[in-house]
């Protein structure tokens, strides 16, 4: 059962917070309406822009497989892709790229078409111009010369030849005789280079296409440059010219790094010939001091065996380094390669001690037979790695290539889908709002509202909206069932034998409570109930105004002693009005005062049998705190499309912290719902279809509200 009414009190929540977005749906629409018109105007005129790309291959460095630790130019072949994107936007070569490009200097003609004139045939520095400072130049050309002029066509340079750098203090130029279409003229603008690197760095995207081995590829991999531009052909240009300079640059790097390491072998070449040269000299002399000896046969055998064993054993002892990194000394495949190593070292032991045992002759001759072989390695090798760089130096060739020459790919801005994007999250935007603002902010609607908010005294009345009160049948009847109402809650609430205190109060002022206190109290009257209205809102109260009375002081209230001194307030035979009391220094006071507590005590209450206080709107004025609990009754007048729900709630805890509460609440000036008639039947209680269906009201039993 517990959980039954959690899952209809969910419902409820949920059913009331759908309500709140049918009631604004008009808000809604507007709201998304407002964005969708903005979007499309920014659609429709908004600069097309689009990306341009290229992929490049970044493969293995060719320098990098054929170095050997003596001459060191890349610690392995392996490429690091994420360090080459950070190389191909360096601040060198973009400043290369805008250099090249003109990128920095805009020339457009008489026409306004901009041209794109490369470096080569077109130079321009202005030496002295502050960083984000732009300078604008008219340029003349003439069949055999140009002239420079400012804006205000200032000479600034005449007669330069073409095909001639032209430079000064200020300025340096120089045209090629091709360049441009002559007899024209033309505007430039120039910024300082450096302004735009951080521009084009932004513009310019580079980003690896990851393979399952990350951005450190071994095997190399791939890179793809963006270039955002409304200038498609421009945007080609720049791209192309970046992949070039990246290229070229890496290549230069090479050739120079080559450069350094022939230098360095050519240094080593000339000490080992002159060694080579030494050696060759000592073996000669030691065939001619021994010619008569034979040891061709026994030395090669004994070389051959200590050849084989040397490599026997570095084969060995790679094996050991990259063992002794993965296992354990106990392993056995470790100890199996420790194993082999000494056996290969007790054998070379034996062949050094055979040596030993040879002639001394013999061994001499190895000595030199080694040392001229060893010294030989090493020189060919040195050759070899010459001839390598060499090849190296010489050649254009790299480890970056283009796969995709510039193309352009698609347009970036703006797009369709991004505008569907942006109209889902307006729409949800657009829904908070409409919650936000029902509850918080959105004027009651419907009387049902009230009870959905947790807010369950009963409602007394419901006034429809009118213009003639006089002759309105549903006004009457609405009337009428509020003063049965009022009685019977007066008769529960108020003590038997004494006049019943009924107080109409309104959270703000407009809701009608003045003309509720009214209607009621003629209502009341015109029963026959001898009824007493007074005027509480003592600041802005116009009851007076609605009898065609005149305000009191506080002087002419204190010489009412008896009913018949209140006679000439008496507006018919039941019902007398108390009006506003004026020239009150604190109408705090007054209500605080004895004076008029004695005026309720002894003259009010033995003589009419139902007193109605009109009171100041609770949340603008203090008084009606004081009045709250001198009453029988507590009214709240709620007033349609005005009140809002925390305002009421506001008011309700103001009441219960002075120890009160309201016994009920009137709605004010309903009016048939006309935009949201329909919605009202939808996840809520049947009550909002059935305010929105009646204006008339039959005797309401508070009891079983």
């Amino acid at each position: 059962m517990y959980q039954e009414e959690i899952s209809q009190n969910n419902q409820i929540r949920i059913g009331n917070l759908f309500r709140l977005l049918l009631m604004q749906t008009k808000l809604i629409v507007f709201s998304v309406g407002i964005v969708f018109i903005i979007w499309l105007l920014y659609f429709i005129f908004s600069e097309r822009t689009y990306a341009v790309r290229s992929v490049l291959q970044v493969e293995p460095s060719i320098q990098g497989q054929e170095v050997t630790n003596l001459v060191n130019i890349s610690n392995s072949g392996s490429v690091n892709l994420n360090q080459q994107t950070i190389l191909y936007k360096t601040r060198t070569n973009i400043l290369t790229l805008i250099e090249t490009l003109n990128l920095n200097i805009g020339i457009k003609d008489i026409n306004d078409e901009f041209l794109k004139i490369n470096s080569d045939s077109f130079k321009l520095e202005i030496k002295e111009i502050k960083s984000g400072e732009r300078v604008q130049l008219n340029l003349i050309l003439e069949k055999d010369h140009f002239n420079l002029s400012d804006l205000n066509k200032n000479p600034i340079l005449s007669n330069i030849p073409y095909d001639k750098a032209y430079e000064d203090e200020e300025i340096s130029i120089f045209i090629k005789d091709n360049s441009f279409d002559k007899t024209k003229e033309y505007q430039i603008s120039y910024r300082q280079k450096e302004d735009l690197v951080n521009s084009y760095k932004s513009r310019l995207s580079v980003s690896n296409i990851e393979s399952n081995r990350g951005f450190y590829s071994p095997g190399g991999g791939l890179m793809m440059v963006s270039f955002i531009t409304a200038d498609t052909e421009r945007g080609l240009r720049i791209v192309d010219e970046a992949n070039k300079i990246f290229i070229e640059r890496g290549l230069k790097n090479k050739s120079e790094k080559a450069s350094l390491a022939i230098e360095f072998i050519d240094e080593r070449l000339s000490n080992m010939e002159n060694l080579l040269v030494l050696e060759k000299e000592r073996l000669n002399q030691f065939q001619m001091r021994n010619i008569t000896v034979d040891v061709d046969l026994e030395i090669k055998e004994v070389l051959q065996s200590l050849t084989n064993i040397q490599e026997k054993l570095t084969v060995l002892e790679l094996e050991e380094a990259k063992t002794r990194t993965s296992y354990t000394a106990e392993n056995p495949l470790y100890s199996n390669i420790l194993s082999q190593k000494n056996v290969l070292l007790e054998e070379k032991t034996l062949i050094e001690e055979k040596i030993k045992e040879m002639p001394i002759a013999n061994q001499e001759y190895i000595d030199l037979y080694r040392n001229l072989e060893v010294t030989q390695g090493l020189y060919n090798e040195l050759l070899n790695k010459k001839l390598n760089y060499s090849i190296l130096e010489a050649s254009t060739l790299g480890n970056v290539r283009v796969i995709d020459d510039a193309y352009v790919s698609s347009r970036v801005s703006p797009r369709l889908s991004r505008g569907v994007i942006f109209l889902f999250f307006a729409g949800i935007f657009s829904c908070l709002l409409a919650l936000i603002r029902g509850l918080y902010f959105s004027p009651i609607t419907n009387p049902a509202e009230i009870s959905d908010s947790g807010i369950h005294e009963p409602l007394v009345g419901i006034m429809p909206s009118s213009q003639d009160f006089e002759t309105d049948k549903n006004f009457i009847q609405s009337l009428e069932s509020l003063v049965v109402n009022t009685r019977l809650l007066a008769k529960d609430k108020g003590t038997e034998g004494k006049s019943k205190i009924i107080l109409i109060t309104s959270a703000s002022a407009s809701n009608g409570k003045s003309l509720t206190s009214r209607m009621l109290a003629r209502g009341l009257a015109d029963l026959g109930h001898k009824t007493l209205l007074i005027d509480g809102d003592l600041k802005q109260g116009d009851q007076h105004k609605a009898f065609e009375i005149k305000t009191i002081t506080q002087d002419e209230i204190l010489k009412i002693k008896e009913l018949k001194d209140l006679e000439s307030y008496f507006i018919q035979d039941d019902l007398c009005v108390l009006p506003r009391l004026s020239r009150l220094k604190s109408s705090f006071k007054w209500l605080d005062s004895s004076i008029f507590q004695d005026f309720l005590e002894n003259l009010a209450l033995p003589n009419f049998e139902y007193i109605i206080i009109d009171t100041a709107p609770l949340l603008s004025v203090s008084d009606t705190s004081l009045l709250i609990n001198k009453s029988d009754v507590n009214f709240m007048v709620v007033r349609h499309d005005l009140t809002r729900i925390n305002e009421l709630k506001q008011s309700i805890d103001i009441v219960n912290q002075l120890g009160s509460a309201f016994d009920g609440y009137i709605y004010n000036d309903y009016k048939r719902p006309s935009g949201y008639y329909g919605y009202y039947q939808y996840y809520g209680n049947y009550s909002y279809q059935y305010y929105a269906d009646k204006y008339l009201y039959t005797s309401y039993d508070y009891k079983n509200e």
